[in-house]
Protein backbone atom coordinates (compact mmCIF):
# COMPACT_ATOMS: atom_id res chain seq x y z
CA UNK A 1 0.00 0.00 0.00
CA UNK A 2 1.15 3.33 -0.57
CA UNK A 3 1.77 5.84 1.85
CA UNK A 4 -0.91 8.44 0.36
CA UNK A 5 -3.62 5.41 0.51
CA UNK A 6 -2.21 4.58 4.03
CA UNK A 7 -2.80 8.48 4.77
CA UNK A 8 -6.41 8.22 3.14
CA UNK A 9 -7.46 5.13 4.85
CA UNK A 10 -7.05 7.27 8.22
CA UNK A 11 -8.69 10.15 6.73
CA UNK A 12 -5.45 12.27 7.08
CA UNK A 13 -5.80 14.52 4.37
CA UNK A 14 -4.56 17.86 5.30
CA UNK A 15 -2.56 19.31 7.94
CA UNK A 16 -3.59 21.42 10.68
CA UNK A 17 -0.72 24.09 12.37
CA UNK A 18 -2.27 25.93 15.63
CA UNK A 19 0.64 27.57 16.83
CA UNK A 20 0.91 31.04 19.11
CA UNK A 21 2.21 32.78 15.89
CA UNK A 22 0.27 30.68 13.12
CA UNK A 23 -3.16 29.42 12.50
CA UNK A 24 -3.68 27.30 9.69
CA UNK A 25 -5.18 24.26 7.88
CA UNK A 26 -3.72 22.88 5.05
CA UNK A 27 -5.48 20.41 2.87
CA UNK A 28 -4.36 20.06 -1.33
CA UNK A 29 -6.17 19.16 -3.57
CA UNK A 30 -5.74 17.60 -6.98
CA UNK A 31 -4.41 20.94 -8.74
CA UNK A 32 -1.76 21.83 -5.63
CA UNK A 33 -0.52 17.79 -6.17
CA UNK A 34 -0.08 18.58 -9.70
CA UNK A 35 2.05 21.46 -9.02
CA UNK A 36 3.38 19.54 -6.11
CA UNK A 37 4.51 16.71 -8.44
CA UNK A 38 6.25 19.17 -11.03
CA UNK A 39 8.55 20.97 -8.45
CA UNK A 40 9.08 17.73 -7.02
CA UNK A 41 10.39 16.35 -10.43
CA UNK A 42 12.61 19.84 -10.40
CA UNK A 43 13.96 19.47 -7.24
CA UNK A 44 14.74 15.50 -7.84
CA UNK A 45 17.23 16.32 -10.69
CA UNK A 46 18.98 18.89 -9.19
CA UNK A 47 22.74 18.63 -8.07
CA UNK A 48 22.40 19.51 -4.50
CA UNK A 49 20.11 16.65 -4.01
CA UNK A 50 22.38 14.23 -5.29
CA UNK A 51 25.55 12.34 -3.73
CA UNK A 52 28.48 14.30 -4.48
CA UNK A 53 32.43 13.10 -3.32
CA UNK A 54 33.93 16.82 -2.13
CA UNK A 55 36.91 16.36 -4.98
CA UNK A 56 33.55 16.57 -7.77
CA UNK A 57 31.57 19.40 -8.61
CA UNK A 58 31.63 22.90 -7.10
CA UNK A 59 29.21 25.53 -4.95
CA UNK A 60 29.04 27.80 -7.84
CA UNK A 61 27.23 25.06 -9.51
CA UNK A 62 25.56 23.75 -6.98
CA UNK A 63 23.95 27.17 -6.26
CA UNK A 64 23.07 28.11 -9.40
CA UNK A 65 20.82 24.95 -10.09
CA UNK A 66 19.08 26.02 -7.08
CA UNK A 67 18.57 29.61 -7.46
CA UNK A 68 17.04 28.00 -11.23
CA UNK A 69 14.01 26.48 -9.23
CA UNK A 70 12.84 29.85 -8.55
CA UNK A 71 11.52 31.12 -11.93
CA UNK A 72 10.62 27.87 -12.22
CA UNK A 73 8.10 27.78 -9.04
CA UNK A 74 6.70 31.03 -10.26
CA UNK A 75 5.64 29.56 -13.28
CA UNK A 76 4.64 26.49 -12.20
CA UNK A 77 2.10 29.34 -9.96
CA UNK A 78 1.48 31.03 -12.79
CA UNK A 79 0.82 27.91 -14.72
CA UNK A 80 -1.93 26.85 -12.41
CA UNK A 81 -3.65 30.19 -12.41
CA UNK A 82 -4.71 29.97 -9.06
CA UNK A 83 -6.34 26.86 -8.88
CA UNK A 84 -3.29 25.05 -7.03
CA UNK A 85 -4.85 27.44 -4.08
CA UNK A 86 -2.56 25.84 -1.43
CA UNK A 87 0.67 25.90 -3.44
CA UNK A 88 1.82 29.37 -2.94
CA UNK A 89 0.58 28.49 1.04
CA UNK A 90 3.11 25.23 0.90
CA UNK A 91 6.20 27.20 -0.27
CA UNK A 92 6.27 29.88 2.44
Amino acid sequence: MKFGKWLENWDMTGLKIKTPFLDMEWKPQDEDKAAAWELYVELLIRITTQPLAQEHGDEKTALDSVHSLFPITWEVIKITGGTASNLPKSLL
